[in-house]
């Protein structure tokens, strides 16, 4: 995967942005995490309903480390793309204000990345 995108993205519809990504997911995907300090680590990713589940690739390496399979809902998903933009602009203080509220910040971040 390329390095995060330095363009904002518009999310003018959040439903409409999480319905692409879920589409996306309907088949199983591993992608590659946005990590600090450059260090790529992959990820699997999957729809199950209306909940994206991540968990650590079985076809890519390095894996992400995740101890066990983890979900990302709808509202998780809303609150990182409400602050994506500002992070994407380097805002001193927006990483860590997404992992103090999200512990799913860097899959959420990637997915956004990836996909839309």
């Amino acid at each position: 995967m390329e390095k995060i995108s330095k363009q904002p993205k518009r999310f003018d519809n959040k439903k409409e942005s999480w319905n692409k990504i879920l589409e996306t997911l309907g088949k199983d995907i591993e992608i590659s995490s946005l990590q600090p300090r450059g260090k790529t680590k992959y990820f699997h990713a999957k729809r199950e309903g209306f909940v994206i589940k991540v968990d650590k690739a079985e076809n890519h390496s390095p894996s992400s480390k995740i101890s066990s399979e983890r979900q990302i809902n709808f509202d998780e998903f809303v609150y990182i793309a409400n602050l994506y933009n500002d992070y994407i602009r380097g805002k001193t203080g927006i990483r860590q204000e997404m992992r103090d509220n999200c512990h799913n910040t860097s899959y959420i971040l990637s997915l956004i990345n990836e996909i839309l």
